[in-house]
């Protein structure tokens, strides 16, 4: 069979196309996200278990085109109606009804009867439920820390190599789904939610036409010779997205159009408009023909152009390698789609929702935005952005009557809207999303967005923990005005988005501080070793991402630290202070763990102490795998793409830093066996080991000493895991939960007990083979917490992933947050500060 387009089949699709998504929730409100085909009237209403109201809301949706109508439609609870709160240790059920507008249905006379619906009817009984609920579920985080169950993951490549991780969360919300204190209770989607530079050329193909149905128009852009989107087929883009000034290596099929972006969301959280059967797909050789015009032709070839039939072989075994990757993508949808219907789901862009490399150096940002299809792309990109992942983030920044706040101007200004008023209104649209203009950039070193525009980070509240998710791509500086790292967040950012939150202490309970951030802090040794010695590195084979993480030594990971350390405060007991990152990016999961120790902070103008454990927990990709992380898993921590950069890798071992409260400028520090320690870039040094002879003892080295005593100090481990690879623990492991009305103390102890059954059953499953130290196929996080009354407060960090047979594994990473680990002892003599 061969591919028919959209405009053949968009009218027998249902009238929801994606969705519902469940986004924000409190105890008092709840917000789920549609994207519809006609117009609607949405009112969402909340019930538990029994089927009981708990209250509602309504929302009108939001024309984007003639086929496209998004809306995160948000219940709130009427506390003067006596309208009860969200509790944990409950499940929840959703449901909303479409009221369709008369004058709407004269374009589809087969549904002019039908005024309204239910999510059931308007998905045409779409798979949305578990075990015996007839609606969307969901539960709140539990008010305590032993019974919160949070998934975090980050890179969903939809032509990526290996499974669809993000499909398992159907699988473990299935498993629990009646058991509030045992089920996955937030999903952190944590960056490259989608690939926009990444995409495989079929794809983009029935992107290209969903977004002209759905939008009903075509998108001018402003390429040299002004082109629609629709006139730029697979491997037509290359060109001139490279001239205006993008960097990614992959931009044959690149998003450009606001509808191709739009959709992509589309495609990847739902399978209502793909084709039915994957043969209708369009597969290599479709692509081909309708990029025949921009393909070299084998009849032109010579026998020395060697290069050019390298590069149309190359397109063909790339074309179908993609298609088949896509066929995994595409059956997994529907689990996917049915896990975000009932986790409450939250997402922060990183640079693939716009285009690899988007605002990574001051000349790329120069070269962006001085051109006119750059600025219209990333406009485009965020704008999808705002609509399919901020929305639901921040739904109360898109209510109010416009002008009043960014997110309803920026409805105004797409509701309804035609071709031509977008473009006029580009000016308008793009400041409310944050694109910068090149006078900005070019005054400050930095790429910024005002008061104007809508804030992309965020803070999510629960009774025991809160999140943090940070925003570092749209607020950065260029100190350095060239093609330098960047510093990730602006001094000013850390107090907006880490330090003036709201307070953790609440309700007398001093709640776990989570804070997400796109790429880690700092990155393991190789991506380290990689970015401070970048011209061997790209020597043979170009890294583009090799400054994009929060380097350790640098001034910016030091200022992170500090903010960080101001959130929690010090304990002048002894205790620590406990923070978790999650992060993703780099296609690996692990965990490390940072000992924080200050008597004088960096940039602090008096003496502060502090003493901060920090687990960082590392999930990626969803489906990103490739051999070069799969060869990470096989050697660990100590891996490296190339013989020649393998010795400046180093050893797997506790790393140690000092680091002073002054500005670096060139300050001999004085000398660790036989290294000058100087303070160049940063404040702090690494105070490296003894180099090792081959047969592995220690080479003679003069003595170290220190000019002046540290201010503070990191003790990094990267973190080894606790088995080899076993299966998930099942329900009939556990224990039984108590009945609904037990007491609190009842419920801490059951959490208790869990968490040992859950211990002792990885500790029986160890296994016996060589022990893995990070995860390089496709994986999420399954984060999970343990604070005994007495003993030791740890963190555990599962990673999901399957095996080559498909079956479905997990790794442990058990986090000590405590002062004191006796795994991980600090070493005499290392520099370190007691604070």
């Amino acid at each position: 069979m061969t591919w028919t387009p959209l405009s053949t089949r968009v009218s027998a699709l249902p009238n929801v196309l994606a969705g519902p998504i469940l986004r924000k929730v409190t105890r008092d409100a709840v917000t789920v996200w549609f994207a519809l085909k006609r117009k609607a009237t949405v009112t969402l209403t909340v019930y538990d278990a029994t089927n009981t109201r708990y209250f509602s809301g309504k929302r009108d949706t939001v024309a984007i085109g003639d086929n496209l109508h998004i809306v995160a439609v948000t219940a709130t609870r009427d506390a003067q109606a006596a309208e009860f709160p969200l509790t944990d240790n409950a499940v929840y059920l959703y449901d909303a009804t479409f009221a369709y507008p008369a004058s709407n249905t004269t374009a589809l006379p087969m549904l002019a009867a039908a005024t309204e619906a239910s999510i059931a009817q308007a998905t045409r009984n779409a798979r949305l439920t578990y075990a015996t609920f007839g609606r969307p579920s969901f539960c709140m985080p539990a008010a305590n820390i032993n019974s919160l169950r949070i998934l975090h993951g980050s890179c969903r490549k939809a032509a990526g190599d290996g499974p669809d991780m993000l499909a398992v969360v159907d699988t473990l919300i299935a498993q629990t789904a009646t058991v509030p204190l045992q089920r996955p209770q937030q999903l952190l989607l944590t960056g490259d939610q989608i690939y926009a530079d990444d995409v495989a050329p079929t794809l983009l193909v029935m992107l290209t036409d969903a977004a002209t149905v759905l939008l009903g128009r075509d998108e001018l852009l402003p390429t040299p010779l002004p082109l629609l989107a629709s006139m730029l087929p697979p491997f037509s883009r290359r060109q001139v997205l490279s001239v205006a000034g993008f960097t990614s290596e992959d931009l044959d099929s690149h998003l450009m159009s606001l509808g191709e972006y739009l959709c992509m969301y589309l495609f990847v959280w739902s399978d209502v408009l793909w084709p039915i059967v994957d043969t209708d797909i369009p597969n290599a050789g479709t692509v081909l023909i309708i990029s025949d015009a921009f393909l070299p032709k084998p009849g032109q070839f010579t026998s020395t152009d060697h290069g050019e039939k390298d590069r149309l072989l190359h397109i063909i075994d790339s074309t179908v390698a993609d298609s088949k990757s896509l066929l995994t993508l595409r059956a997994s949808i529907s689990a996917v789609r049915c896990a975000l219907a009932n986790i409450s789901t939250y997402m922060i862009f990183d640079d693939h929702e716009v285009t690899d490399d988007w605002n990574m150096t001051f000349d790329i940002a120069v070269k962006m935005y001085g051109n006119p299809l750059c600025q219209r792309v990333i406009q485009n990109a965020l704008v999808a952005y705002a609509l399919c992942q901020h929305w639901g983030n921040a739904p109360e920044q898109f209510d109010g009557p416009p002008p009043s706040a960014p997110g309803p101007s920026l409805l105004f200004f797409l509701n309804g809207r035609s071709a031509a008023e977008y473009i006029a209104n580009s000016a308008v649209i793009g400041a409310v999303v944050g694109v910068p203009t090149i006078a900005g950039i070019v005054a400050d070193g930095a790429v910024s967005h005002g008061v104007g525009s809508l804030t992309y980070n965020y803070t999510i509240e629960g009774a025991a923990h809160q999140v943090i998710v940070t925003d570092t791509r749209t607020s950065r500086t260029f100190p350095q005005r060239g093609g330098e790292a960047p510093e990730l967040l602006p001094t000013t950012q850390f107090a907006a988005q880490i330090v003036n939150t709201p307070a953790l202490r609440q309700n007398a309970i001093d709640r776990q501080l989570i804070v997400v951030i796109s790429t880690n802090a700092p990155p393991v040794a190789s991506i380290r070793s990689a970015t401070e010695h970048d011209w061997i590195t790209n020597h043979v084979r170009h890294y583009p991402d090799i400054h994009e993480a929060w380097d350790l030594p640098s001034r910016g990971f030091d200022r992170l630290v500090k903010a960080l350390s101001d959130k929690v405060s010090f304990d002048p007991g002894g205790q620590s202070s406990k923070v978790v990152l999650l992060s993703g990016d780099v296609h690996i999961g692990f965990a490390s763990r940072l000992h924080y120790r200050a008597v004088k902070r960096f940039e602090d103008s008096t003496s502060q102490h502090a003493n901060v454990v920090i687990a960082q927990l590392v999930a990626s990709s969803f489906k990103k795998q490739n051999d070069d992380t799969i060869d990470m898993q096989r050697q660990g921590y100590t891996f490296s793409p190339h013989w020649y950069a393998a010795p400046l890798i180093g050893d797997h071992e506790t790393e140690y830093y000092a680091g002073w409260n002054v500005q670096p400028s060139g300050q001999d520090m004085g000398s660790w066996l036989g290294r000058a320690l100087t303070l160049d870039t940063a404040s702090s040094v690494h105070l490296k080991p003894h180099k090792r002879t081959p047969g592995g003892g220690k080479v003679d080295t003069p003595p170290s000493f220190l000019r002046v005593p540290p201010d503070f100090s990191y003790q990094l481990d990267y973190l080894h895991i606790t088995n080899g690879g076993v299966a998930p623990i099942g329900l009939n492991s556990l224990p039984p939960l108590p009945a609904s009305g037990a007491t609190q103390p009842e419920r801490d102890e059951f959490a208790h007990v869990h968490q040992l059954a859950s211990s002792n059953y990885r500790q029986y499953n160890r296994d016996s083979g060589p022990i893995r130290h990070l995860i390089g196929v496709n994986n999420f996080g399954d984060l999970s917490f343990s604070f005994p009354a007495s003993g030791t407060w740890t963190v555990h960090h599962k990673l999901q992933f399957r095996d080559t047979t498909g079956q479905l594994l997990s790794v442990d990473y058990a986090v000590n947050m405590e002062t004191a680990d006796s795994d991980h002892p600090t070493a005499p003599f290392n520099g370190q500060v007691t604070p």
